[in-house]
């Protein structure tokens, strides 16, 4: 049996430990903040059960676990939460202080963007792109790399235009037939580039943020409203999971077990750093120094050796036989059990220093008097510190994409979006918060 295996086997303990992770945080958090901080735990499940895995590697693994390599695992995942907390806890100062929605002329353009996106890479991939892919729906990376990176423009504008809906339904009560539209077109550009799910996880993470800046918020929506809208999503997600279970051949059954497997599946890479097969599998590819493995890309156009694939890769070839880009992420605290030496603190404090820069950067940025640099900010600020621990290489490849970014909007000087005279109307924050 694999360590993955035998993880699957005991899923319902390693939830088990990430809800008690949940509660615990609620416990360590001030009493007015209780709430907050439980909703922020919610949102880091990539994260956070990704730490109760490697909590619970020891009781189930099927081989003998090295409990250095054990300690050395929850040491940057608590690090990981350590920053996902941080961060998180700047969008709700954000939302509470100075976040204004977006005008839906802007949110139009934003969806533009992410339209052209699609059809650039659709057309620079011959059509083996997304859903449309005849193999890997990330193939398309290695076509036209530089214009693959337009991916992740895409995260920061799902983020910003959802946050801002759920904001303005905060502040109007309601949400306009263009709000409703914005959110079909999101969901149908997401499901044609092959991300079958991640707009309902934004959905809910943008639900959440909200919830944490404004957590009294519950207490002033009709019972009758909160189960009429989990109604409207459940059967939104249903029907969901159908058409895709549909288009893709495969049982509605297996299709809703693959989804909740997911969930556990954020953390594959972290579970099978502790097989030893899987671990000898991938140490015996070609690959560099622990420090090039970390920044794969900056060390290639160095002309450093790296390996051809990112860890998760290699680790599906041996435990599934798989082919191409069909594997995990890059995950932080795998890649330290995997790769780290002896010397690996020396690597993790070059980390630490380029996520002290990147907080104080956006921490800076969140403040500016521009919205449009806030909203960059935020939306930097969450994907960042969820990609730290979910996929570093994304990390790597997001962080000078987010400053260049946040740079040109602030020397931009004829950019504005609200008007000189007029804002919207702030909720009261004295009643909800």
């Amino acid at each position: 049996m694999s360590t993955l295996n035998a993880a699957f086997q005991n899923s319902l303990l390693i939830f088990g430990v990430y809800m008690a992770l949940i509660v615990a945080y609620g416990l360590l958090a001030p009493a007015r903040r209780r709430r907050s901080a439980m909703a922020i735990a919610v949102i880091d499940h990539g994260g956070l059960i990704g730490l109760a895995a490697i909590l619970v590697i020891p009781f189930i693994s099927p081989f003998p676990v090295d409990v250095v390599k054990v300690l050395t695992g929850i040491f940057i995942e608590v690090f990981c939460a350590l920053i996902f907390f941080m961060s998180s806890w700047q969008i709700v100062k954000f939302l509470r202080t100075s976040a204004k929605v977006v005008p839906d002329r802007y949110v139009w353009l934003m969806i533009l963007f992410k339209l052209s996106f699609f059809a650039a890479n659709y057309i620079s991939s011959g059509g083996q792109y997304g859903i449309f892919s005849d193999g890997s729906r990330i193939d398309f990376l290695t076509i036209n790399p530089l214009l693959a990176r337009t991916w992740y423009l895409d995260m920061l504008i799902d983020f910003i235009i959802l946050l801002s809906i759920t904001l303005r339904l905060l502040e109007k009560k309601k949400l306009s037939i263009q709000n409703w539209l914005q959110v079909l077109a999101i969901f149908g550009i997401s499901f044609l580039s092959g991300s079958k799910g991640i707009t309902f996880l934004m959905i809910a993470y943008a639900m959440l943020f909200v919830y944490a800046a404004f957590p009294r918020i519950a207490s002033l929506i009709p019972k009758w409203v909160i189960l009429l809208a989990g109604a409207i999503c459940l059967a939104a997600i249903s029907g969901y999971i159908y058409v895709l279970s549909e288009l893709l051949q495969v049982p509605f059954s297996d299709q809703v077990s693959m989804t909740l497997s997911r969930f556990l599946l954020s953390a594959d890479a972290r579970i099978m750093a502790f097989d030893p097969n899987v671990t000898n599998f991938v140490l015996s590819q070609p690959h560099g120094a622990f420090l090039s493995e970390l920044f794969r890309g900056p060390a290639r156009m160095l002309g450093l050796s790296t390996a051809e694939f990112s860890i998760g890769i290699y680790q599906y070839q041996y435990q599934s036989d798989t082919i191409n880009f069909v594997g995990s992420t890059n995950q932080l605290s795998a890649m330290f059990i995997i790769y780290g030496g002896v010397f690996w603190l020396f690597d993790f404090l070059i980390i630490a220093g380029l996520m002290w820069f990147a907080y104080g950067f956006l921490k800076y940025s969140i403040r500016n008097d521009k919205p449009a640099v806030r909203w960059v900010a935020a939306a930097s600020f969450f994907h960042l510190s969820d990609t730290l621990c979910k996929g570093f290489e994304a990390f790597v490849q997001l962080l000078p994409i987010c400053v260049f970014l946040i740079v040109s909007l602030m020397v931009f000087p004829s950019f504005r979006w609200m008007p000189r005279k007029t804002s919207l109307m702030r909720p009261n924050t004295a009643e909800i918060c």
